[in-house]
């Protein structure tokens, strides 16, 4: 979807935009380019994220929520996501140009739950999403995306993920 028709169709209805719960699906909507998420999804999202944090923290309805999310984009399932954790310039640097290398669509974690999408350009990446951190306008070199990047504390002794690779997108016929 077109940033245009993102802005069009999506924020002036109140579906999307800087103050809703959407950064998800926005984000992938922003960084496919051969398949736009409709409005239904955003408005599903919005409601089972409401449901989640009311209380309903039940594992099957985020996996049933990211799955119907990501086969909207032809994104595959979640088994289907690579989660990766850079800690440094260099660690970003591989993982983002692996991905660029095999066509993944690549979204990262600025905060613990805010994400936004990174769109090639070139041999660089620009962040677009719902809202971007404060001085992230402009196009970064892999190394330059590190800095954007959260860096949440490990959740049961585990790290959490700071970049999803979505499978590449099948071309329109």
């Amino acid at each position: 979807m077109s940033v245009r028709n993102y802005i069009e169709l999506l924020v002036r209805k109140n579906t999307t935009g800087s103050r809703t719960p959407t950064c998800f699906p926005a984000a992938l909507d922003l960084i496919s380019d051969n398949n736009d998420v409709p409005p239904w999804i955003y408005q599903f999202y919005t409601q089972k994220y409401k449901e989640y944090h009311e209380g309903n923290r039940s594992p099957k309805l985020a996996k049933e929520t990211m799955n119907t999310v990501l086969t909207t984009v032809d994104g595959g399932k979640l088994k289907d996501v690579a989660e990766r954790r850079a800690r440094s310039e260099d660690e970003t640097e591989e993982i983002l140009e692996k991905a660029k290398i095999g066509g993944r669509r690549v979204v990262i974690f600025t905060e613990k739950n805010h994400v936004v999408g990174l769109k090639p350009i070139d041999e660089r990446w620009i962040l677009i999403g719902t809202w971007t951190p404060k001085n992230s306008f402009g196009i970064y070199s892999s190394r330059e995306v590190f800095r954007f990047l959260a860096q949440p504390k490990r959740q049961n002794g585990k790290l959490l993920p700071n970049i999803l690779l979505i499978k590449p997108e099948k071309k329109k016929k």
